[in-house]
């Protein structure tokens, strides 16, 4: 039988990237292994993939746009390197075409082999100079390791298939780490340097002359240099450039070089060096060492940094990114100290700064290998990297950082700042975040507008008059309203107007002017009111002017989006009438920016016009209120306590001294936007106004919020008992409940009552539970809030329904949730338990008083931090739901909540399917359901940072320092399915806010393990959707995680979909050894170091957001004092007995130890305690044990294992498993009573064993030819593989029968891999011979295929005859398992192997 094997995928670390931006969309290059990965960066999707080198891993990436014949076409050529091999492809997009054809690459240079290393490589400059044809004759120029300079060329102009790379030039002799090199002319090129011993060489080289020239060493790097960056021109300065360099030492120098010989004329005077010669060895002197100190040092990275690019700049700031060992990308903010006009006199004395800006973290484990940079049409540099997981992200920066950016309407903000800006007389009940409705009452109107008249405006006045002895022309100036006690205590609040500017008249003549009044404000009649003057600078108010009167159709008028408020006065002045109008225009959050007044003058001696039109030019962030020493105390005292939401731009603060204050969001657009852009800046620029409510003595000292985000309300709590109903746009605080004493929990939530009649639109409520210090109750309320805007004027508040519940002992509630479809309250406590309430049929009471049923330490004892309803596929009359809950163990839950309902009673059982732990934490605090992927997104923190994960899809979507979570907070997630949110917290005495309208990042390929995977399991013939059947993938690493996948050959080429994430667990503290899923799928068992072992119960879970249920169910107890003791491998066999119903009941599970140990255990999860039982214990000898193995026969069971000594040891297990009721029946493992009972637990006796390798034994596999006969298959250290046949003898304690045939040599390194591959029966085999195919794999990175064809009629090795199908690179390193993917009869189908990265192989035979 003819057998192929050919590459079906790969998921293997991201080494090199590239971009590639198209009018419509942007394209990713990505080199993975060998191959080059197309994909597109909007969709996040893998266009192709296509085979550059045979077996090189590609290194680097550059592209050159081109055009050429249809001019909607664009052409790319990418010059690929990597190792020795370089290629050039030209990449085509046509435009207009379909999803398959838009893409054409073809190979211009075929793979060509220097005999150096490549460190980097460049396409000639375009210039238009004389030169260009001397740049064009080479296709590519690259810098070796041994810094030669290389040309990659045609060797004959009328052959076009035939290139050659030949050696220009050469730099210092020296060995390389990294290099860099760009144009700086069309005849000169510049080549830096970085070596193994911490020196930086920059060199030119000028093609018209043939010559190369030495102009700057650098040392100062205390280790090898792993990154080197030439950023071209400084300041407009020709020939000045800044170099970046990065080391092993873990720090970034910025140096000045100077390729302008004018520039530097010491240099300048160096002779030229024919290149056939190198260079000739000169002393460097005092001065030149002066100028080859660096410009800035940082350090940041926590291990090795790999490499550095410099980002887009923006006026006298630019930025670098750094990528390292650590897995962190690092943005890097350059200040120039020196003055910027005194550059081109003083270069050498230019010192910088280098400021860390912001640190990402968007990879696992370790490694990130490559970087792609792209400026954006706003100016923002768009970035890429990828790592060793395979994973791929891109993210935004901004062209300057926004640390460099103050504003004091974004924050912090002071108390002393808030208070003065709300106005210490309370005038602003609240901005709105759309315009009022026709029910809005008019005095909210007049006291927001009169709060936003204070600031500084520029006034545009126009005068008409009829009369002609009075001027007609045109006013310009400023007006300036300030705040000021009030001079009359009738009046709340009361500003000064004082307005100058030039008024020019229309024959050209130009008068200064100036005026004064002063507006009053008075809470009683809800009026504002002007007054003039008297002359002086004090302004004192003189006699009255006129009453501002809003019009009463103002609700109808402000019905339309941004309709202006109109208000109208009147005032008599002897025989003169003055109508006055005003407008106010207000935005949709309702801040003031522009308003206008009209005077209409009409009199016996005046008749006159005036249009008056306002703009502002400042708010009262500017301005200064003066306050006695009294309020300035009162102010100093006060501080921030609490923060909540109250819709998607407001939210509500209240303050040590019982303020409530409102902050609302102003959204700015950012400027210069390219429309084109795929993320724009993901911070949105927001001005915060801010407005007070009230003071109340009920929240003084102390209070506690809980918002009602979709009903626009909040309800507080307070020291004194006493809880408040704050409804907006009402701007009405209404005590609801006083409770004896202080309150010490406060939740509020959204409820529905359905109508009976289902067509009936559902009526809002707010279901509220409270409870107060040292209660054992908790008070549950529920408000009718359908009448919030008609609230019957003889009652407090809004209709109110009250119960009281008992809680269980010593149980103190810290979360809530109301479960309306179950009608079912669920609470939690401080010390990690559930509790939950039933609503009962047929009584008034809100739900009953007693627990229906309450689990205790279901976090441990924890605080519980989230309880959440899940969304299901279940059926909405089924007796179960789901709930999300979290604690402060740092995991998160999903609960199986069962409803058993009795007639006078309900009983509630929870049954824990899924818990996890999330990168961040322990402080898991919030949680969502974000549409429309249902993904789940949870917040906390993790150190001092604020952290928002998407667990759904392993990512982290924003970090925000914020000193911790010891603080006042409140976090809201945007609804638009974009990842963005809002935070705003107290720090340092501060209100902070953080507006971010989407993800930090976006996730173009998911990639897998940050560390090598050290073991993968499959488990086939699983139920996915539509009933199709599906294969589930675990693979463990050393990055000490475990990850679950569904495999789907289908989706070949898209990694994405191929290897569909479908849980991580990360439970293990060191690297994880090994994997194997039990017989029915339900159990994952995994071993690690530290003696560490797991059972993990799997199963598919039907919520949103999660797709697969894990939990640990039990942990094999440790048996030794030794940390550094290593299960090296285990085996399982299923155990059934009379509860086996479709599966099996136990597993009998046999471990083998670094220690030379052997356990073998029982493992039982239907135990309600030490589900793990200890049957046998031994040891071998004093070698490593390695390998482990069951063979079970008709009537007899054996141990195999394998160890360092290259021997196999067998093991029976048969009489000793009797003893305690386990027997082999049929080959299956079966429960039957113990024959054996006592402490003392039997000791493993070793059956017989045989030699097979020289040392270690690697891998080892098992294949069963007969009822007595098994065929094993091993690979080891010494490079060979071994099939060794094995016969068991007839007597239980005879040793077996062994035959064994090695092939030496098989790999040219270790064999760490070999994998059975079934193959159907074939006519053309004579009976009495069996053929099994084995493919095995190496440190050799080479897959290998075997036939191998026994006659079963022969004894021993006269049996075998093998042969070798195939031999094949493979693109993974250290690799260490291989698995067949599916599971086919015919013995075609997928196979992978996993080391660094995933290789997925397709067999057909």
């Amino acid at each position: 039988m003819a057998t192929t094997l050919q590459t079906a995928d790969i998921l293997n670390p991201v080494t090199a990237l590239g971009l590639l931006p198209l009018d419509s969309t942007r394209l990713l290059l990505a080199g993975q292994g060998p191959f080059l990965r197309v994909l597109e960066l909007e969709a996040g999707k893998s266009y192709y993939i296509y085979r550059i080198f045979d077996a090189q891993v590609i290194h680097g990436i550059r592209t050159s746009k081109a055009f050429h014949g249809n001019h909607n076409d664009a052409n790319f050529k990418c010059l690929i390197w990597g190792g020795r091999s370089v290629s050039i492809v030209n990449l085509t997009s046509f435009s207009g075409s379909s999803h398959k054809e838009r893409l054409s690459l073809q190979i211009i240079v075929k793979e060509i082999v220097a005999a150096d290393w490549i460190l980097d490589a460049c396409f000639p400059h375009s210039f238009e100079a004389d030169w260009h044809r001397i740049a064009c004759r080479h296709e590519a120029l690259s810098l070796t390791s041994h810094n030669a300079l290389l040309a990659l060329h045609k060797t004959d102009e009328d052959c076009k298939e035939l290139f050659r790379l030949t050696q220009l030039a050469a730099g210092p002799p020296s060995i390389l780490y990294s290099a860099h090199i760009v144009w700086r002319q069309s005849h000169q090129v510049l080549a830096a340097a970085g070596t193994v011993f911490g020196e930086v060489h920059v060199w030119s080289y000028k093609l018209e002359t043939n010559v190369a020239c030495l102009l700057h060493t650098f040392s100062g790097h205390e280790g090898s240099v792993f990154g080197v960056r030439i950023l071209n021109g400084v300041s407009g300065i020709d020939g000045v450039h800044t170099l970046g360099s990065c080391s092993d030492d873990r720090t970034i120098k910025l140096w000045n070089v100077y390729s302008n010989p004018e520039l530097n004329s010491s240099r300048a005077s160096k002779p030229s060096f024919n290149v056939l010669y190198g260079f000739r060895q000169e002393s460097v002197k005092d001065s030149e060492e002066r100028l080859e100190r660096s410009l800035a040092t940082a350090t940041g990275h926590k291990s090795r940094i790999w490499d550095i690019h410099f980002l887009p700049s923006h006026g006298c700031f630019s930025s670098l990114i750094s990528c390292g060992e650590d897995a962190t990308a690092q943005i890097w903010n350059i200040e120039h100290l020196a003055n910027s006009s005194n550059r081109s006199s003083d270069l050498a004395h230019n010192d910088a700064a280098l400021h860390l800006d912001s640190i990402y973290e968007f990879h696992f484990g370790k490694n990130i290998w490559a970087t792609a940079i792209h400026k954006q049409g706003n100016g923002h540099a768009l970035i890429s990297t990828g790592g060793a997981d395979g994973r791929i992200v891109f993210y935004s920066v901004p062209k300057i950082s926004k640390r460099l950016i103050t504003d004091s309407l974004r924050g912090p903000w002071s108390i002393e700042y808030v208070r003065t800006r709300c106005n210490s007389k309370d005038m602003v009940k609240e901005l709105q975040k759309a315009p009022p409705t026709a029910s809005r009452q008019s005095s909210s109107v007049t006291k927001a507008i009169f709060s936003r008249l204070i600031g500084k405006w520029n006034i545009e006045r126009t005068l008409e008059s009829m009369i002609s002895t009075y001027p007609s022309g045109t006013f310009r100036g400023t007006a300036h309203l300030s705040s000021r006690l009030s001079t009359d205590k009738a009046y709340d609040a009361e500003y000064v107007y004082v307005e100058e500017g030039q008024l020019t008249t229309y024959q050209g003549l130009s008068l200064r002017a100036s005026r004064s009044y002063v507006y009053r404000f008075q809470e009683d009649t809800n009026s504002i009111t002007a007054w003039f003057v008297k002359s002086g600078k004090d302004a004192v108010v003189d006699y009255f002017f006129h009453r501002i009167t809003f019009d009463e159709t103002i609700g109808e008028q402000a019905s339309k989006k941004l309709a202006p408020y109109v208000a109208s006065a009147h005032h008599l002045c002897v025989d003169d009438v003055y109508t006055v109008a005003y407008t106010f225009r207000l935005s949709e959050v309702l801040s003031l920016n522009d308003w206008s007044i009209r005077y209409d003058v009409k009199g016996p001696k005046k008749d006159y016009t005036t249009h008056a039109r306002y703009t502002r030019i400042s708010d009262e962030s500017d301005e200064i209120i003066n306050q006695n020493d009294c309020e300035r105390r009162e102010l100093q005292n006060d501080a921030f306590k609490c923060y909540a939401w109250i819709s998607k731009n407001i939210f509500l603060v209240t303050t040590a001294q019982g303020w409530v204050l409102l902050g609302s969001l102003t959204e700015k657009p950012a400027v210069g936007n390219d429309s084109n852009s795929i993320l724009a800046d993901i911070s949105e620029e927001s001005s915060v106004i801010w407005s007070s409510v009230t003071q109340l003595a009920g929240l003084a000292s102390y209070s506690i919020v809980s918002s009602v985000f979709e009903q626009h309300l909040a309800l507080l709590g307070g020291p004194q008992g006493d809880i408040f109903l704050f409804l907006y746009p009402q701007m009405s605080i209404t005590p609801i409940r006083k409770l004896p004493r202080k309150i010490s929990y406060l939740f509020a939530q959204q409820l529905w009552e359905l109508s009976k009649d289902v067509s009936l639109v559902r009526s809002p409520y707010v279901g509220v539970l409270a409870t107060y210090l040292g209660s054992s109750n908790v008070h549950v309320f529920v408000l009718d809030i359908a009448d919030r805007l008609n609230t019957d004027p003889e009652r407090s508040g809004p209709s109110l329904q009250e119960s009281i519940l008992d809680l269980p002992p010593g149980f103190n509630t810290v979360c809530a949730q109301f479960i309306e479809s179950k009608d079912i309250l669920v609470l939690g406590s401080r010390s990690g338990a559930i509790a939950f309430y039933y609503k009962p049929t047929g009584t008034t009471a809100m739900y009953s008083r007693d627990s229906c049923g309450c689990v205790w330490q279901i976090h441990g004892e924890d605080a519980v931090t989230i309880i959440q309803e899940l969304p299901s596929r279940i059926h909405p009359e089924a007796r179960h739901f789901y709930l999300l809950t979290a604690g402060r163990n740092g995991k998160y839950a999903i609960q199986r909540v069962s409803v058993d309902r009795g007639k006078s009673s309900e009983q509630v059982t929870l049954e824990t399917v899924h818990v996890s732990k999330p990168s961040f934490g322990p402080n898991i605090e919030g949680a969502w359901i974000e549409s429309p992927d249902k993904d789940i997104i949870l917040w906390g923190f993790r150190s001092k940072n604020f952290v928002v994960w998407n667990e759904t899809r392993q990512t982290e979507m924003t970090t925000l320092d914020c000193g911790g979570c010891h603080r006042s907070w409140a976090y809201v997630p945007n609804d638009d399915g974009k990842g963005g949110g809002k935070l705003v917290w107290t720090q340092a005495a501060t209100c902070n806010l953080n507006t971010q309208v989407a993800a930090s990042h976006k996730v173009v390929q998911v990639g897998s393990h940050g560390r090598e995977i050290k073991a993968m399991a499959a488990m086939h013939g699983m139920v996915g959707p539509s009933d199709k059947s599906i294969t589930w993938i675990a693979t463990g690493s050393e990055d000490t995680t475990i990850r679950i996948y569904i495999f789907d050959s289908e989706k070949c080429w898209c990694p994405e979909e191929l290897f569909r994430s479908q849980g991580i667990i990360n439970e293990h503290t060191t690297g994880v050894q090994q994997l194997r899923w039990s017989p029915n799928g339900q159990y994952l068992f995994s071993a690690g170091g530290c003696e560490e072992f797991f059972a993990w119960r799997i199963r598919q879970l039907p919520c949103s957001g999660i797709r697969m249920g894990i939990v640990c169910e039990a942990r094999v107890p440790t048996m030794a004092n030794s940390a550094d003791l290593r299960i090296m491998d285990f085996d399982i066999m299923a155990v059934f007995d009379d509860r086996s119903i479709g599966g099996a009941s136990s597993f009998l599970v046999s471990m083998v130890y670094s220690d030379s140990s052997i356990r073998l255990w029982h493992f039982d999860p239907t135990r309600k305690e030490n589900l793990f039982n200890l049957l046998l214990a031994t040891t071998y000898a004093t070698c490593c044990l390695t390998q482990a193995q069951f063979i079970c026969s008709q009537e007899k069971f054996l141990l195999l294992t394998a160890a360092t000594d290259g021997y196999l040891a067998f093991w029976s297990l048969t009489s000793t498993l009797e003893d305690n009721g386990i027997v082999s029946i049929d080959s299956k493992l079966r429960s039957v009573p113990a024959m054996y009972q006592g402490p003392f637990k039997p000791m493993l006796q070793m059956q017989g064993r045989t030699h097979i390798h020289q040392n270690t034994v690697k891998c080892m596999t098992v294949v069963g030819l007969s009822d007595d006969e098994v065929l094993i298959a091993t690979g080891g250290d010494d490079n060979a593989i071994a099939f060794t046949r094995v016969t068991y003898p007839s007597a239980s304690t005879e040793a077996p029968n062994c035959s064994t045939l090695l092939l030496p040599r098989a790999h040219a390194s270790t064999i760490t891999a070999i994998q059975h591959v079934r193959i159907a029966s074939d006519s053309a085999i004579s009976r009495g011979k069996v053929q099994h195919r084995f493919l095995s794999t190496g440190n050799d990175q080479r897959l290998k295929s075997w036939l191998l064809t026994i006659d079963l009629d022969k004894p021993g090795v006269e049996a075998f005859s093998v042969r070798k199908e195939g031999n094949l690179h493979s693109t993974i390193a250290d690799a260490a398992c291989m698995v067949q993917m599916e599971n086919s009869i015919s013995g075609e189908g997928m196979f992978a192997v996993a080391g660094i990265g995933i290789e997925t192989w397709k067999l057909d035979v």
